[in-house]
């Protein structure tokens, strides 16, 4: 009970006024609604209540990353399509029940598709109003286009790693030793350099893989501790993510796992480039390797 009046104290009589200075500030007010931003309390508190937000079909599926939710559809045929819509609804119905707002300026519709000419679908609606249909999202950092080439998150890393390597150029050129440099690196350059690398790297063209090994290259030049290349790099990262996600039994890969009576994941056949070099092929790739 103790914990059910500590989150009653911090949900309930929230007072909040605004400062432009210290003679200017307006009237006090209580915030009826909403959550403070940027406290530990706030998302997980959002995560439990929106719990309930689940899909209702094989043909669908929710990931939800505290506010921000994306629902997957997989359409083959105008059943399905009927589903997929039968889903949105189904959201739209939820968040207005739960006093949830769903902002459809930054709601967005994404068709991919393995055909060269993209099929022509019936526009989705929200609360009567059109959802957009986009060729590019961003999505929790990650930008990622209906080719999934990503291509501009590509660029957007390279170019961004280029110039911080300026600040460790700097840095060893006035003599700092290995250790500061290293640390520099990590934590102002690999973080970004690198994120979700393992996802998109055998999407990204030729040329955009050889600047960022070049990166490395360089950085292990200039005195970054560096064991390995970038290809080994992305390499182990991939099966430790793999591994672990494989051994947790509510992570949503499982939904999509068909496995052999052997017990081994079944390999399924694509014609496609992108479905040859996609992350789900690799993971089961590792999988049977490493696990079976």
């Amino acid at each position: 009970m103790s914990i059910v009046r500590w989150v009653q104290s911090f949900l309930t009589d929230r007072k909040s006024y605004t400062a432009t200075g210290p003679n200017n500030v307006s009237s006090m007010i209580t915030t009826q609604t909403g959550m403070p931003q940027g406290t530990v309390l706030s998302p997980v508190l959002f995560i439990l209540y929106t719990d309930s937000l689940r899909s209702t079909t094989e043909k669908a599926a929710v990931i939800k990353y505290a506010d921000d939710t994306v629902l997957l559809g997989f359409v083959s045929n105008d059943a399905d399509n009927l589903l997929y819509f039968d889903q949105v609804q189904q959201m739209s119905d939820y968040c207005n029940q739960s006093d949830l707002l769903l902002n459809h300026t930054k709601t967005h519709e994404m068709i991919f598709t393995t055909k060269k000419t993209k099929p022509i679908v019936p526009a989705l609606h929200i609360d009567n109003k059109e959802i957009a249909t986009s060729d590019e999202v961003k999505y929790l950092g990650l930008h990622i286009d209906s080719n999934l080439r990503f291509t501009k998150q590509a660029d957007i890393m390279i170019s961004s790693a280029s110039k911080r390597m300026y600040v460790l150029r700097r840095f060893s050129a006035l003599g700092a030793n290995d250790k500061l440099v290293t640390q520099l690196y990590k934590s102002f350059i690999e973080s970004r350099f690198l994120y979700c690398i393992i996802l998109f790297f055998d999407h990204m063209y030729s040329n955009q893989r050889s600047e960022m090994r070049s990166i490395v290259k360089e950085a292990k030049h200039k005195g970054v501790c560096i064991e390995n290349t970038l290809d080994e790099i992305i390499e182990k990262r991939c099966k430790n993510y793999v591994l672990r996600s494989f051994q947790d039994d509510e992570h949503i890969i499982h939904s999509f796992l068909d496995r052999l009576p052997s017990g081994r994941l079944r390999n399924h056949k694509v014609r496609s480039n992108i479905g040859q070099v996609c992350f789900y092929t690799k993971m089961i790739k590792i999988i049977n390797k490493n696990v079976f």
